[in-house]
């Protein structure tokens, strides 16, 4: 859980151990906290991770003209669990 404050960008770590894996959770948080234009270190912040990790799910979900050109809104947390379901699919049946 996080607290935002529209303005003065208050905002408040998750509670509890966090670590690199990204549920679908708390990839509807980075979505949401990318349009509200907070910035990779303070998303970072709150959720517990590196600003590595956060660019790493960045490049891995958004296209490469996204990525590069930096329209790092443009991230959805639901594209990002369908691509990553699908690529457990591909691994289950050994493509």
């Amino acid at each position: 859980i996080f607290i935002y404050k529209k303005g003065k960008k208050k905002i408040e770590k998750a509670g509890g151990a966090m670590n690199n894996s990204w549920t679908e959770e708390r990839r509807k948080q980075l979505e949401f906290l990318l349009r509200e234009d907070f910035s990779i270190l303070e998303i970072a912040e709150v959720l517990g991770v590196s600003h590595a990790t956060i660019y790493n799910e960045l490049k891995k979900h958004l296209s490469v003209e996204e990525y590069s050109k930096k329209r790092f809104r443009k991230y959805s947390a639901e594209r990002a669990m369908n691509k990553e379901i699908d690529l457990m699919k591909k691994k289950l049946k050994g493509e």
